[in-house]
C-alpha cells in the first residue's frame, strides 16, 4: 500500500507541475502577443507600455503607512481594486498595500475632482476649464476646454465622458473612447448636467440633469446609446434634485435624489425604490460595490445618525443606529466602513459589527481598497 500512495503522490506532483507550465506557456504567449502588435499599432503599443510599467512599478516594497503628504491636505481618496488613489490641492498619487508610490501627477487646479476606473484615473477642475487622464504611472491625455467643467464620469472599460457648460445650450457633455478618440457630443438645451454615469461595456451613457419647470424644481434622467441618435429613454422627477447616479456591472444603475434611491436598467426602467422623503439625507456611498450606504441625521440637534444598507434592488439589507455624527463613509464589496470621531468601524452588508479600531479625532475621511482601510489626516495618510 505503501508503494501505491507514492505512486499516487508523484502523479499528483507531475499533475501540478504541468499545470503551472501550462499556465505560465499561456502567459508567455500573450505577452509575446501583445509585443508583436506593438509593433504595427501605435495604440496598443502604448497600452503595451502602460501595462509593463504599471506591473513594474507594483514590484518591490514601499515603506509602509502612515504616508507623509510633505504638508498637503488630502480632499479625496479613491479605490484603484488594491491600490490607493490620494487627491490633494497639488498632486494626485497612487499607492499600493505597502505604501510604494506608483504613480504623483502634478495638476495645480483650484477644485480638484478626480473619477477613475480600477486602471486610469480622470482629475478634472470642476468649474475650470483643464482634465488630466492618467494610467497609474503616466499621463495619457491632457485636456483644456473652451467653457467650465461641471463633472466627469470614467468608465470600466476606458471611455471618459466630461460634461461642461455650454455658449448655445445650458451645457453640453463630450464622451471619448478607450483610445482617447472622441466619438460624441450632446447638448442639453435647458437643464444642467450634475452628473455622469457611463455603462461599463461603453454602449451608453446615464445622464442626470437639474432645472426648473413652471417656476418648481425638476431632474430629468436621460439615458443615452452611442450607436443612436435620441435618447433611449427620459424620465423626470418633479420636485426632486439628483445627487449622483452610478452604473453597476450587473447592469443597473443607482439613481440617487434628495427624495429617494431608485435602481433602472439601462433602458430607463424602474426596478425599484426606497423613498425618505423629508428624511435628511446627510451623506451616501455608491462606489465599490453593488450595493449602496444611506447616511441619515440631524447633526444640528442630535448627534445621532441612522445608516440604511440596501442591495441591488433597493431592497433594505441592513440598518446601523448611531450615538454620533458619522464623519465619512466607504463601500467595498460587502463591507462598509464608517469614521466617527475616535473610532473607524467595519460592518458587513448585514449591518453586523466586523470590527473597530481607534483613531485621532483629527481623521478628515475614510476609503476602502480592497480588504485595506485607510484614513486621511493634514498632511498623511494611515492605515487602521
Amino acid at each position: 500500500m505503501a508503494e501505491v500512495q507514492d505512486i499516487s503522490e508523484v502523479r499528483k506532483k507531475y499533475k501540478k507541475k504541468s499545470i503551472v507550465k501550462r499556465i505560465i506557456l499561456i502567459v508567455l504567449i500573450f505577452i509575446l502577443v501583445l509585443v508583436a502588435l506593438s509593433f504595427t499599432n501605435e495604440t496598443v503599443r502604448t497600452k503595451v507600455n502602460d501595462f509593463f510599467s504599471t506591473i513594474s512599478a507594483e514590484f518591490g516594497g514601499g515603506n509602509g503607512f502612515p504616508i507623509s503628504l510633505a504638508g498637503s491636505t488630502p480632499s479625496m481618496m479613491t479605490a484603484f481594486s488594491n491600490d490607493l488613489g490620494i487627491l490633494t490641492e497639488t498632486n494626485f498619487y497612487v499607492y499600493n498595500q505597502n505604501g510604494k508610490e506608483i504613480g504623483n501627477i502634478q495638476h495645480g487646479f483650484t477644485n480638484p475632482k478626480v473619477v477613475n476606473n480600477s486602471s486610469l484615473s480622470a482629475v478634472y477642475d470642476r468649474g475650470g476649464k483643464k482634465l488630466v487622464l492618467s494610467s497609474k504611472t503616466r499621463e495619457l491625455m491632457n485636456q483644456t476646454y473652451e467653457f467650465s467643467i461641471l463633472t466627469a464620469d470614467l468608465a470600466k472599460n476606458g471611455y471618459l465622458a466630461v460634461a461642461t457648460t455650454s455658449q448655445r445650450y445650458t451645457s453640453q457633455m463630450t464622451v471619448y473612447d478607450s483610445n482617447q478618440e472622441e466619438i460624441l457630443t450632446w447638448y442639453s438645451a435647458q437643464n444642467h448636467i450634475v452628473s455622469l454615469s457611463v455603462f461599463g461595456n461603453g454602449s451608453g451613457v446615464a445622464i442626470g440633469t437639474l432645472g426648473g419647470e413652471n417656476g418648481t424644481l425638476k431632474s430629468s434622467l436621460v439615458f443615452l446609446s452611442f450607436s443612436e441618435e435620441e435618447p433611449i429613454a427620459t424620465l423626470d422627477f418633479p420636485g426632486e434634485s439628483i445627487y449622483a447616479v452610478d452604473y453597476k456591472d450587473g447592469g443597473h444603475i443607482f439613481v440617487v435624489t434628495d427624495k429617494a434611491v431608485r435602481v433602472m436598467s439601462s433602458t430607463g426602467t424602474i426596478e425599484g425604490q426606497y423613498d425618505y422623503g423629508a428624511t435628511n439625507l446627510v451623506s451616501f456611498s455608491t462606489e465599490g460595490s453593488e450595493n449602496i450606504a444611506l447616511v441619515f441625521g440631524d447633526y444640528n440637534q442630535y448627534q445621532q445618525a441612522t445608516i440604511i444598507l440596501l442591495d441591488q434592488t433597493c431592497e433594505k439589507v441592513g440598518e446601523i443606529h448611531l450615538d454620533e455624527a458619522v464623519k465619512d463613509i466607504s463601500l467595498s464589496h460587502d463591507r462598509l466602513a464608517v469614521l466617527l470621531q475616535q473610532e473607524v468601524i467595519v460592518y458587513d452588508m448585514a449591518g453586523t459589527e466586523i470590527r473597530r479600531t481607534s483613531v485621532e479625532r483629527s481623521c478628515i475621511g475614510i476609503q476602502m481598497a480592497g480588504s485595506s482601510v485607510y484614513v486621511s489626516l493634514a498632511g498623511r495618510i494611515e492605515k487602521v
